[in-house]
């Protein structure tokens, strides 16, 4: 079996660019601590879930996601989703995805025909460690992972220590050009990388 992994944040879906030369705050600490001033690192998860349940149209599709998850899903390729955020939050971005895909593309598509639910998997051990990813993809051993989309490199790069991964792709929100950034690594945004990956094989 083929594999295309995805993180939740970023790949799928996102609160907006980041000038770090504007803010230290990423968009979506900015809005969380606009939604509740008194967030905390316990609460961050069920804050985030809330805000998004009270302003869905925070959160933006990552464009190029639901693109690339149906083509993969076409040709036999098994899209899956590895994130540090929970059930919930996962529900939410997948079906904000559809809410949107259906509106701009005028097809009925379901959040199953994208992601299937039982390869949403949660970690809770930290994305930076290669054993985490090891351990968050074993039921897959021995399957061949194609790609894996992640907008944090040192996650990425702890992705490719802990997984045999034909390519990564750090992914940006803009379509400035794929450059690489190490072996077997690209930064682009989701389309791109999509052509880039569907001409490699």
């Amino acid at each position: 079996m083929k594999i295309a992994i995805y993180d939740l944040l970023g790949p799928v879906g996102n609160f907006g660019p980041w000038d770090e030369s504007e803010s230290a705050f990423t968009p979506l600490e900015q809005k969380l601590k606009e939604y509740n001033p008194n967030l905390t690192a316990e609460t961050e998860l069920e804050t985030e879930e809330k805000m998004i349940e009270d302003h869905p149209d925070y959160l933006q599709p990552t464009e190029g996601f639901a693109e690339t998850a149906l083509s993969y899903r076409r040709n036999g390729i098994v899209p899956v989703i590895v994130t540090s955020g929970s059930e919930r939050l996962s529900e939410l971005y997948l079906e904000r995805v559809v809410e949107e895909y259906n509106s701009r593309t005028g097809e009925n598509i379901s959040v199953e025909d994208l992601v299937a639910s039982e390869n949403v998997h949660i970690v809770t051990e930290s994305k930076k460690d290669s054993d985490t990813w090891s351990e968050a993809m074993c039921k897959y051993e021995g399957d061949d992972i194609i790609v894996l989309y992640e907008d944090s490199l040192p996650n990425l790069e702890a992705a490719m220590e802990g997984l045999d991964i034909e390519q990564g792709v750090h992914v940006t929100y803009d379509d400035s050009g794929l450059v690489e950034e190490g072996e077997d690594i690209v930064k682009g945004s989701m389309s791109e990388a999509q052509d880039y990956v569907e001409n490699s094989d």
